[in-house]
C-alpha cells in the first residue's frame, strides 16, 4: 500500500511533466505477455505498474476447484543508463490466492535484469533487443525460489505500415532447484488509432519438457493520457492445455531525465 501511494504522489506532482520528454515517445513493457524491444532514453527513469486478476482450476487431495488470483502492484522500474541499454528492477507483489478450501497470501520475488537493443529497424531488419532477468530468493516462504533462476530472451518487431506492427519473442528460463527449463513465445499485432489510443492482439505460451504446452490469446488498449502517462487495459484466456484467464489495468509513466 505505501508504495501504490509513494507512486501516486509521483504521479500528482509529475502532471507538469518536462517539456524535453516529449522528444522521445512512451514505449512501455505493458500490457500484453512480451516485452517490447525498446529501451527508454538514458537518464530516465519509467515506472509501470498495475493489478491483475487471473483465475485457473487446480487439484487439491484429489479434488478439483476454481482458483482465483489477484496480484498488486506488479510494478516495473525502468533505468535508462545507455543509449542503447537500460536496467530493471521487478518488485515483488502481493499475491491472494483463494480456493473453495484454501486462501494464500505473500509477496513474490524481486527480479533483476537488464535489456541491451542490439539492431536498430531498418527495412525488414527488425528492431532487436536481448534481455536477461535473475530471479532473486526472497518474497514470502513459499512463493519465491531458493536459488537464482535465470531466464533469458530475444524480443524483435517490425513496422507494416504507419499504424501497425509486428512484435515476435522468444526466450527460456530454468527452475535451478527443481531442474526445469521453460520456453515463451509470444506473437503480436499493434495497432495505432490517432495520437492517443492503442491496440494490440496477441498469441503466446509456454512449453517444456516435464508439463503441459499452454497456449493463450490475449487483447489489450492503451490510452495516452499525455505523452509521459499511459494507461492500459488487457485481458486474455487459454486456447490450449489447462485453463487459464486474467484481466489486467495499469498505468506507466517516465518521471525525469
Amino acid at each position: 500500500m505505501r508504495l501504490i501511494l509513494l507512486m501516486f504522489l509521483f504521479l500528482i506532482a509529475f502532471t507538469g511533466y518536462n517539456q524535453s520528454l516529449e522528444k522521445e515517445a512512451l514505449v512501455t513493457d505493458r500490457p500484453g505477455a512480451s516485452d517490447s524491444p525498446s529501451v527508454i532514453p538514458s537518464g530516465a527513469l519509467q515506472i509501470e505498474t498495475g493489478v491483475i486478476y487471473e483465475k485457473t482450476k487446480v487439484v487439491i487431495n484429489g479434488a478439483g476447484y476454481d482458483q482465483s488470483v489477484v496480484s498488486f502492484p506488479n510494478t516495473l522500474f525502468r533505468f535508462g543508463i545507455l543509449d542503447n541499454m537500460e536496467l530493471r528492477l521487478l518488485a515483488g507483489e502481493y499475491s491472494i490466492t483463494k480456493t473453495e478450501v484454501d486462501v494464500t497470501k505473500g509477496y513474490s520475488p524481486i527480479t533483476l535484469g537488464a535489456k541491451f537493443q542490439v539492431v536498430k529497424e531498418k527495412g525488414l531488419i527488425p528492431e532487436t533487443s536481448f534481455l536477461i532477468h535473475l530471479d532473486i530468493p526472497s518474497g514470502s516462504a513459499g512463493f519465491g525460489p531458493e536459488f537464482v533462476n535465470p531466464n533469458v530472451a530475444m524480443s524483435m518487431s517490425n513496422t507494416l505500415g504507419s499504424n501497425i506492427s509486428l512484435g515476435y519473442y522468444f526466450g527460456a528460463a530454468w527452475d535451478i532447484e527443481n531442474q526445469l527449463a521453460n520456453g515463451k513465445y509470444s506473437v503480436s499485432l499493434g495497432f495505432v488509432f490517432g495520437e492517443k489510443l492503442g491496440m494490440y492482439v496477441e498469441l503466446f505460451g509456454f512449453t517444456s519438457i516435464n508439463n503441459s504446452d499452454q497456449h493463450m490469446f490475449d487483447l489489450g488498449f492503451t490510452y495516452l493520457i499525455n505523452p509521459m502517462i499511459q494507461l492500459d487495459l488487457s485481458a486474455g484466456i487459454s486456447v490450449y492445455g489447462e485453463y487459464y484467464s486474467f484481466i489486467s489495468s495499469g498505468i506507466s509513466f517516465r518521471l525525469f531525465k
